[in-house]
């Protein structure tokens, strides 16, 4: 079964008591048969409020399937962040590793040690650290364009649902003027012509409604996802930060550590050799 991208409708007991009484006195359709002004309005409330009902009774039965939906950009700004805090993660690490192989080289400058394993090592660590700084700032501006975008993405969104209510507002004034015109200069009214008008301002105005609560949702649903893209106040990962210090200094004497044994093994002709230091001692 497929989860339902929607939330769980959550009502207090006497919320509930109250909906459910609504239908308990057996309201219908053609309890409002003799209504001729806001018949419609009436109608379209009943079958929404029956529609709640139906809903909230049924999704006991499948509460599991009714799971937080993730909007569809997500997952690819979860991406981007991802490699972004790597390359940040990188960076820091590297930064760490290069102060200690300096630390190493004054070190071994003082006791009038060979510096070119040292050497090398750093010439490593700074080209690996401009290639994170690199990548990173390259995400980075991904990063600012993907949010830029989504941002002119929803606040296109709100500018069309406000210029349709702007419309909406107009047509439902046009309907209201256009019920008055009829009753001042109409000499006979016209039972059938005034349902007709009456029925118009109904449609607009709950047109108009339904829209505005549309506005309302829009900007609910606008704040809502800023908040989960806001990485920062999400998830702290100054702990990561301090396992990059510590992976710093364990890159620092690898590296270190791989050129003096290059150095090593040049010294004594290469890696064949090894056995015979061995064995000689």
């Amino acid at each position: 079964m497929r989860q339902p991208n929607a939330a769980q409708l959550n009502f207090t007991p006497d919320c509930y008591a109250h909906l459910k009484s609504i239908f308990d006195t057996g309201i219908s359709e053609r309890s409002f048969a003799s209504m001729k002004r806001g018949k419609y309005c009436c109608i379209q409330l009943l079958k929404f409020l029956e529609n709640v009902k139906i809903v909230y009774e049924m999704q006991q039965d499948i509460k599991d399937y009714f799971t937080p939906s993730n909007p569809s950009w997500f997952r690819k700004l979860i991406g981007q962040r991802k490699h972004y805090e790597v390359t940040e993660a990188n960076i820091i690490t590297m930064k760490r590793c290069i102060d200690l192989i300096e630390a190493e080289r004054t070190k071994r400058k003082n006791a009038g040690i060979k510096l070119s394993a040292v050497q090398m090592a750093l010439s490593k660590a700074h080209e690996n650290l401009s290639q994170y700084k690199k990548d990173s700032h390259n995400i980075k501006l991904q990063l600012e364009d993907f949010y830029r975008w989504l941002d002119e993405t929803e606040r296109h969104h709100k500018s069309r649902l406000e210029s349709l209510c702007a419309s909406k507002e107009l047509a439902a004034t046009v309907a209201k003027r256009d019920l008055e015109y009829y009753m001042n200069t109409a000499l006979n009214l016209d039972e059938l012509r005034l349902k007709e008008l009456h029925f118009l301002i109904d449609e607009k105005s709950i047109s108009l409604v339904e829209t505005q609560v549309d506005i309302i949702n829009a900007n609910e649903k606008y704040i809502r996802e800023r908040n989960a893209r806001n990485f920062d106040s999400i998830y702290d990962i100054s702990e990561v930060h301090g396992y990059c210090v510590r992976l710093g200094e364990v890159l620092s004497t690898l590296y270190v550590l791989q050129n003096d044994w290059t150095e090593f093994l040049e010294s004594i002709g290469g890696l064949q050799f090894v056995n015979d230091l061995v064995v000689s001692s």
